[in-house]
């Protein structure tokens, strides 16, 4: 894949704080249609766990995402992974954020290594299937933002973060990995009227380090000689959107190219 990027400043890893990569990735096409497929839904956790689900939405309503990241962390190490996922699979399929794709496509990744053989084929296809999912989320909600680079950060991030999975998907056969575009796609439209502005993905670009960079709240750490700083930004700071009416016809355009984007993302991996 081909990437242009300028490194900046920010902390890159298991918490997804500001991004220190804007990336725009070069994507062009592949043919094919996309097909509606069918996606399961994940059964709603047992009520004895609802406390530790209100938490869970607690936070994510809050956007309070390092701490929300913490938690599930803190369950998949404890054994208890699965409750989690099945949390991020409502969630995420009720339009949730799309910062539930970057945690939920890693835990099922590190599930599918500790788990028996029989289930690792299929938690891997599915963690690809969410990262391919969240990729295209990140590419027609992006437009959404006042700070173009901040999806460009976030879609940085993602492709690294997930790097695992998006390589699963990339070495499937041929019909495989496009059958699997399609579910993520088919999601994608099923969510569609369901998502709203998206703070997660509008934040960690330019602009906002910019601002973070002005805010008597944010603390900046130097991360020692050319590595550059970790800015934490106060929590006042809300992501910019742009007009509804400007963003519109940019998320169609998106929309209708997704698809063969994705393929050639795809396709370059295996060279």
């Amino acid at each position: 894949m081909s990437w242009r990027a300028m490194t900046l400043a920010g902390e890159r890893g298991r918490k997804l704080a500001i991004g220190a990569t804007l990336a725009i990735a070069v994507m062009a096409g592949c043919v094919g249609a996309a097909t509606a497929q069918t996606v399961p839904r994940v059964a709603t956790p047992s009520p004895v766990n609802q406390k530790l689900v209100d938490r869970f939405d607690d936070l994510l309503d809050h956007k309070q995402y390092a701490a929300l990241g913490d938690a599930l962390e803190r369950e998949h190490d404890a054994g208890r992974g699965r409750l989690a996922r099945s949390w991020q699979d409502r969630r995420l399929r009720d339009g949730g954020s799309a910062y539930l794709g970057f945690v939920y496509s890693r835990e099922l990744m590190r599930s599918a290594a500790r788990s028996a053989p029989r289930d690792r084929t299929r938690l891997r296809e599915q963690a690809s299937l969410v990262a391919i999912y969240t990729m295209a989320v990140l590419t027609i909600d992006g437009p959404r933002c006042a700070d173009a680079s901040a999806p460009s950060a976030r879609s940085e991030q993602l492709f690294d973060l997930a790097a695992e999975a998006f390589s699963w998907a990339a070495a499937m056969p041929e019909g495989r990995r496009d059958r699997m575009i399609d579910e993520a796609l088919a999601l994608e439209q099923a969510t569609a009227p369901l998502r709203r502005d998206d703070d997660f993905i509008c934040l960690g670009g330019a602009e906002h380090i910019a601002r973070a960079l002005q805010d008597p709240a944010s603390q900046v750490e130097s991360r020692g000689g050319d590595a550059g700083v970790t800015v934490t930004p106060g929590r006042s700071m809300a992501a910019r959107f742009a007009d509804p009416a400007t963003t519109r016809p940019m998320q169609a355009l998106a929309r209708r190219t997704i698809r063969a984007d994705l393929c050639r993302m795809l396709d370059q991996m295996k060279t």
